[in-house]
């Protein structure tokens, strides 16, 4: 039905599909003008709709088909035109929303970093003018020049509560650069996600399609028009600030 709406945790099966769909992973076996949303899934044949998923699996791509994957879309057979394949891991796994939580978490914790090693160096410093009486101290007792007096054993103490204080100090910076190699560590994995990405098609594609690459730290998307012989399509970084698409024998490239 066109106007249906269909929302589902799990698994949805669905023979003739035209209105909206949501679901876990979905398999349907005609695609007709609606909208399926997924992690995986999988089409018979498709003759127009939009499709957005981790992974799509298409047996036969008629025409006017939007197909919008983070991972990886698959297609067995083309028989139409018109159709969008797009690479996209901004679209699909919430990437923009996950960038700027991650950006502004990094300044928090570089605002904290910064505070907590102000405080570190001011006892380090304290420490290090305290470090010669110390040392003095220590010599002028082992040759018994001196007694231990109370007052050298409260300045004692105040040095051992400082040297304290700084390894606290220690580990407040240690969690915080830890949490910051975390979210940089995953800021690489989903900027590298369109690079693991692919369009594989099985069979030779007709004219008038188009293949679309979303990279996330692009000004624009990489686009192409595939010719019969393409089979795998991927995004690869040739250079600092340099990424090109790369398909069987055939190379375009693209700056930002």
């Amino acid at each position: 039905h066109a106007k249906a709406i269909i929302g589902v945790d799990e698994n949805a099966e669905i023979s003739h599909h035209r209105g909206k769909l949501t679901a876990k992973e979905a398999h349907i076996i005609n695609l007709e003008g609606g909208v399926v949303r997924a992690e995986v899934v999988k089409i018979d044949k498709s003759n127009g709709g939009e499709i957005e998923a981790q992974r799509i699996y298409v047996k036969e791509l008629g025409s006017n088909t939007i197909l919008k994957a983070s991972e990886l879309i698959e297609i067995e057979l083309i028989t139409g035109d018109a159709n969008k394949c797009i690479i996209d891991p901004t679209g699909v796994t919430n990437h923009t929303d996950k960038m700027e939580g991650y950006s502004s978490k990094l300044k928090d914790l570089e605002n904290e970093l910064l505070s907590v090693m102000g405080d570190y160096d001011h006892i380090q410093n304290e420490l290090l003018s305290e470090k010669e009486w110390l040392t003095q101290l220590k010599q002028m007792l082992a040759r018994k020049e001196i007694q231990l007096q109370s007052a050298h054993k409260v300045r004692i103490k105040a040095y051992q509560i400082k040297e304290g204080k700084l390894n606290d100090y220690q580990l407040i910076i240690n969690e915080i650069t830890g949490q910051q190699r975390a979210i940089r560590e995953e800021i690489q994995y989903y900027d590298a996600l369109i690079l693991k990405a692919k369009i594989h098609c099985k069979s030779s594609w007709t004219e008038h399609n188009e293949v679309r690459f979303i990279h996330p730290q692009a000004d624009e998307p990489y686009v192409l028009s595939p010719r019969p012989e393409d089979n795998k399509i991927t995004l690869v970084k040739s250079g600092d600030d340099e990424y090109e698409l790369h398909k069987e024998f055939f190379r375009i490239r693209c700056y930002r």
